[in-house]
């Protein structure tokens, strides 16, 4: 037995017992079956970002009506797929929560769900909850009131009796009448605490707590440990962390011109080689080690946009996001190759970055660029992505493991 193997049967017992968790699973399941949505939002974010911008090799070519006429067809589409991301987990986490339950009426559940998420959307607007900004909200939201739902339609005090000669859909609506005024009414009173106690809303609050803290650290080594750790954990829950770590992005800039190690580019160049959680290592294994026919197929759809830092395919395709074996990688990869980098910087073995780059360049350019030609950063970049493929081979076995065992459980 190779050392990789006995490492995966210790990993093996432990994930095994997390990925069978209920919430979790309903969780899984929910982001699987909005794959093709997310798919196509990132070929879509990848057109848009790269190819059809006023900045673009294109777009220097074409007039600026052109570019604005195109770059609306994409976000028509994108308004369609990640910009409701929040609403459709508000949907569909309680709708395999049902199945999980064994819940006769699954859709009852979702309906309710999507109500309450409004509920505590703000009153003078919420649309930017429907995103990627709102789904940690959702999550909790679709979980919470599915589990407060199916334990109230327990109770035969809770049902409205309308006799047995009127049709099922009747008598359905008033079975579940109580549950949904008690639902509503306790949601409603909870985002109007919150509202009023903090005068925040839910999104605002998160923000305000982790932002203070990444922003007084500054652009150092533990900024930089502190700052990945932080936006891995907002991903792995759904969540795009731009607006709460906007903040310290713009400390990491200033740091470019104050010659420090730790700077944007940096980070960029390290911590997110293929999008956040250094996923260009995930692709390469995924394209060439991964024994399961719908993973590589998630390995293909994902090249362009992880080639260009756009992570979203992979992510919510595997799922990474709420999934407890490949959240892990998610966040060492981006630690390892931090720390490295910045070991061998402070060595004197590679250039302080000194040039801004931007986070759409693809890895290994990136470097290059930003060192201003300095060769021996593609080498770093390199060695890095070697590392990266190493741990997530281990954890993607893992991974594989538990969907084998799944699928024969269901069997």
């Amino acid at each position: 037995m190779s050392k990789l193997d006995k490492i995966i049967e210790k990993l093996d017992p432990v994930f095994g017992k997390i990925g069978n968790e209920i919430h979790l699973l309903a969780i899984r399941d929910a982001l699987m079956s909005m794959i093709p949505f997310l798919a196509i939002s990132g070929v879509c974010t990848f057109f848009s970002a790269i190819f059809f911008t006023e900045t673009s090799f294109i777009g220097k070519m074409m007039d600026p009506v052109s570019i604005a006429n195109i770059a609306s067809f994409f976000q028509r589409i994108g308004n369609g797929t990640i910009s409701l991301m929040s609403v459709l987990l508000a949907v569909m986490i309680p709708y395999f929560m049902g199945k999980q339950r064994g819940y006769h009426n699954p859709l009852i559940l979702s309906v309710t769900s999507l109500a309450l998420f409004f509920v505590f959307n703000p009153l003078d607007g919420g649309s930017a909850y429907f995103g990627t900004q709102g789904a940690l909200l959702a999550m909790i939201i679709g979980l919470t009131s599915s589990e407060l739902f199916i334990k109230l339609a327990q109770n035969e005090k809770l049902k409205i009796n309308v006799g047995n000669n009127v049709p099922e859909a009747v008598k359905n609506s008033f079975d579940t009448f109580i549950i949904i005024i008690v639902e509503l009414v306790l949601y409603s009173l909870i985002a109007t605490i919150l509202s009023v106690t903090t005068s925040m809303e839910a999104i605002e609050l998160i923000s305000n707590i982790l932002q203070k803290p990444l922003v007084n650290i500054g652009a150092t080594l533990p900024g930089a440990i502190i700052y990945t750790v932080v936006q891995t954990i907002l991903f792995n829950f759904g969540i795009h962390p731009g607006a709460i770590v906007s903040p310290i992005e713009s400390v990491f800039t200033m740091a470019i011109e104050e010659g420090k190690i730790i700077n944007y580019s940096f980070i960029t160049t390290f911590g997110q080689m293929g999008g956040t959680g250094a996923c260009l290592g995930l692709l390469i294994v995924l394209l060439f080690l991964a024994k399961r026919k719908e993973l590589k197929a998630v390995g293909r759809v994902a090249v362009l946009p992880t080639l260009f830092n756009i992570n979203e395919p992979l992510s919510f395709g595997i799922p990474i996001v709420f999934n407890p074996i490949m959240m892990l990688p998610f966040m060492i990869c981006p630690l390892v190759n931090t720390i490295f980098a910045y070991i061998v910087t402070k060595l004197g073995f590679l250039s302080v970055f000194t040039n801004i780059i931007t986070w759409s360049t693809p890895p290994f350019i990136k470097g290059y660029i930003a060192s201003n030609g300095d060769f021996r950063a593609i080498i770093i970049e390199l060695i890095c992505m070697v590392c990266d493929i190493f741990i997530w081979l281990i954890f993607l076995r893992v991974y594989e493991k538990q969907l084998e065992k799944n699928e024969m459980a269901e069997v």
